[in-house]
């Protein structure tokens, strides 16, 4: 019996680590995806002229966007 219960118990702990794990990782995913989104916002709503100021092209936008997401 005593074996029974704690074969439950490591099971159940076991899920509850597997819940956390992934609402960290769900959490992790929507910061990175608010950054990238922000990020992209902002340099695109910047003409061409400032965005060769600051050496950017606007080819680049997509590549600083997700590089700042990763960032993190």
């Amino acid at each position: 019996m005593a074996l029974a219960n704690t074969n439950t118990i490591s099971t159940t702990s076991g899920l509850r680590g597997t819940i956390e794990s992934f609402r960290s990782k769900l959490s992790d995913h929507f910061q990175r995806r608010q950054v990238y989104a922000q990020t992209k916002r902002e340099l695109t709503s910047l003409t061409v002229r400032e965005l060769n100021d600051i050496g950017i092209r606007p080819g680049d936008i997509e590549r600083i966007s997700r590089e700042a997401a990763a960032m993190l």
